[in-house]
């Protein structure tokens, strides 16, 4: 008998996988995160949000390209 994954599990492993993407790369933007890891935008967002605030990433925007670039804290 096969095990289910249930969305809770989903949602989880997506927010892992975005952590971990954005501490491997120096910068990123969320269309990198959704291109790289084949994840929709807003799933890509809402983990995003849920992750700034837990205070785990952080966003800079750089001034010379005017993009919002993010960086993940140890």
């Amino acid at each position: 008998m096969k095990k289910s994954i249930t969305p809770n599990q989903i949602r989880e492993n997506n927010r892992n996988l975005i952590y971990q993407y954005i501490y491997r790369k120096e910068k990123v933007s969320q269309q990198d995160i959704a291109y790289d890891l084949h994840l929709s935008r807003p799933t890509v967002t809402t983990n995003l949000s849920s992750l700034e605030e837990d205070g785990l990433i952080n966003k800079i925007i750089d001034t010379c390209e005017s993009t919002e670039q993010l960086r993940a804290f140890i």
